[in-house]
């Protein structure tokens, strides 16, 4: 919640997950944290499907970034 509203104060958007966890049938979002990416392996390596959640929300913002800046551009 911290960074959202930091987001706010700042007058900048913050992007999470649109996934809830644990219920995605490519597991995506496998810890169930919305405001953003988490990862956890107590043998030090990155789990595959965290990888493929940071690839999601990566191609998230990215389009939610088009979407903002589309307006802007006609200004």
């Amino acid at each position: 919640k911290y960074f959202s509203t930091l987001a706010s104060q700042q007058g900048t958007l913050w992007v999470g997950l649109d996934i809830a966890g644990g219920y995605n049938s490519l597991g995506l979002n496998r810890l169930g944290c919305q405001i953003g990416l988490v990862s956890h392996n107590p043998e030090g390596s990155v789990h595959e499907s965290d990888l493929d959640t940071a690839h999601y929300l990566g191609k998230r913002v990215a389009c939610v970034t088009k979407a903002c800046a589309a307006p802007l551009a006609e200004l």
